[in-house]
């Protein structure tokens, strides 16, 4: 990849192949987020489930349809904020969330120093944003020549490959 710490191609031409393959590590890192997150999830579904089961003395998933409607929507809020909570808190403390230490990706600032809680939080923020573009934010890493999201140009961040020692690759 062309960076601008000279650790790039001697020619400054961008590696395309490298870059493709990073783009598909990182759609492996997000799919191992996505089982941590829905276990995250269903934890509190569960939860939530024993804790009305326990007050109201009902089998312990809802099958009335209309209850589970009504719940509907505090579910879609605690998902959110767990994920924006999720991805907040992991690129802040470490740079990595566990879809990416399993994949050997870590994000970065564009000087490859850590993120403060401003960049974590933005980056959290913008990724939302793509979301709710239909993704579009996400799919934009096939084209652009640096393989860099809406959320990564928002926040200043790259996402970038790591050996065992956690250094950069």
């Amino acid at each position: 990849m062309d960076r601008q710490d000279g650790k790039g191609p001697p020619d400054g031409k961008v590696d395309s192949l490298a870059d493709r393959r990073l783009i598909f590590v990182r759609v492996s890192a997000c799919f191992a987020d996505g089982a941590v997150l829905l276990l995250i999830f269903l934890g509190f579904v569960l939860l939530a489930e024993l804790a009305i089961r326990g007050s109201s003395g009902r089998p312990l998933f809802l099958t009335q349809a209309a209850r589970l409607a009504d719940l509907m929507i505090p579910y879609f809020f605690l998902f959110f904020f767990v994920c924006f909570g999720y991805f907040t808190f992991f690129h802040f403390f470490s740079g990595q969330t566990p879809g990416k230490m399993l994949c050997g990706l870590r994000v970065v600032d564009e000087h490859g120093k850590s993120l403060d809680l401003g960049q974590a939080f933005l980056r959290s923020a913008a990724g939302l944003l793509s979301l709710l573009m239909l993704g579009a934010g996400y799919w934009i890493i096939f084209f652009d020549p640096q393989g860099k999201s809406w959320n990564d140009r928002l926040a200043g961040t790259q996402v970038i490959r790591t050996d065992q020692n956690d250094r950069e690759v």
